[in-house]
């Protein structure tokens, strides 16, 4: 396992959500379960309202 430094770590997130930011605009559309068109029968949801 490599330990990585508590900055370092902060400047890796930091980059990451930087390149997050510009990866969707703010006026990015909503995109709603009726938009699928084929669904992944292999995908299983993680959520909690199974």
């Amino acid at each position: 396992m490599i330990l990585v430094e508590e900055n370092e770590q902060n400047d890796w997130y930091q980059f990451s959500a930087d390149g997050l930011s510009t990866a969707y605009s703010e006026d990015e559309p909503e995109y709603t379960l009726n938009l699928i068109k084929e669904p992944n029968s292999n995908y299983k949801s993680t959520a909690n309202n199974e």
